[in-house]
């Protein structure tokens, strides 16, 4: 993908355009190169992986992931790098892990697969398996199309650390839109994190989506506080995420998280103190075990149904902000 032209380089003159252009060109195919090297090593290192078996990937050290992720580092595929580190928690992960395990690896080699024939595949999906390997999008890069300028209710955030990275989740909801925004933030160690409004609060702003099958992440451009009402649209159990989500899947196999908001939902406490949603028609959705928040959910509704946003993967809800009595809180 070539760099777009900034402000800077029209400020120079045709030659000096023109070698700065060449260079760009020069560091791309260099990249590509690199890339391409450390998924050929990926893709050899996955089929070694399935000829030993997957009992064999779960007595291995903490090396045996982080080796390979490292050499991808050194190809220029961070995306990818994180992936396989993600991936090394998944053999302790209790009951159930060979099929989690299994599934992620073959979502890993359809994306090398998709790699590998990637200039007979639509643009947007391109765009998607080049973001999933570590490519990413500066405001510069983005068409005029892409931005989308509306009201937005920041809906939730979340904050974790990855690695010496510092990463914030931040979701927006577009009042005219009604189009679902994710803005992603990094930091390294002490670095601050770029300002952003709380949840609960409404902006004006331009959104630029990145190209994908199904656009979620966008940079943000311009916010100022503004005072707006509003709520953005439910789905009406857990049956229609379960859904979504297939919808979802079917456009960008490697979507991952799926924002929703859920109607008319009660937090319930099950076995080993694990919490779930149950909804109107007695379905139960597991909320992730990382979420701590469980019995101040339950006391923001006094134990009746909530409207409950948050991000699901696949197999649980991570609860990020909740409307009770018109009133919101944030997780």
């Amino acid at each position: 993908r070539k760099a777009a032209r900034t402000g800077a380089d029209a400020d120079l003159d045709p030659e000096q355009q023109a070698k700065r252009a060449a260079a760009r060109d020069k560091r791309t195919a260099e990249r590509q190169r690199k890339v391409d090297a450390g998924l050929a090593e990926l893709e050899r290192w996955l089929r070694d992986l399935a000829r030993q078996g997957l009992a064999h990937a779960q007595q291995q050290p903490a090396r045996y992931w982080d080796g390979m992720a490292a050499r991808l580092v050194d190809a220029q595929a961070p995306g990818l790098a994180r992936w396989l580190r993600n991936l090394a928690s998944i053999p302790s992960s209790g009951e159930g892990w060979s099929k989690r395990l299994l599934a992620e690896l073959g979502s890993l080699y359809l994306l090398l697969e998709g790699y590998r024939r990637l200039e007979s595949l639509p643009e947007p999906l391109q765009a998607d398996i080049r973001l999933r390997i570590g490519w990413n999008w500066q405001e510069g890069d983005l068409p005029a199309e892409a931005w989308v300028r509306d009201r937005w209710l920041m809906i939730g955030q979340r904050s974790y650390e990855e690695e010496q990275l510092r990463v914030r989740r931040a979701w927006l909801w577009g009042r005219d839109s009604g189009r679902l925004a994710l803005a992603l933030d990094f930091a390294y160690q002490s670095q601050p994190m770029p300002p952003i409004a709380v949840p609960g609060t409404w902006i004006e702003a331009e959104l630029g989506f990145f190209p994908s099958h199904y656009p979620q992440r966008a940079l943000l451009r311009n916010p100022v506080l503004i005072e707006e009402q509003g709520a953005p649209p439910v789905l009406a159990d857990g049956a229609a995420l379960l859904e979504a989500y297939s919808a979802a899947l079917a456009q960008q196999p490697w979507l991952g998280i799926l924002p929703a908001v859920l109607a008319e939902v009660t937090p319930v406490r099950g076995d080993a103190d694990r919490w779930w949603l149950r909804d109107q028609a007695a379905n139960r959705l597991p909320m992730n075990p990382g979420f701590s928040a469980g019995w101040r959910l339950l006391a923001l509704g006094g134990g009746t149904p909530l409207t409950v946003f948050g991000e699901w993967n696949g197999e649980e809800f991570w609860p990020l902000g909740a409307w009770t009595a018109g009133r919101f809180a944030a997780f």
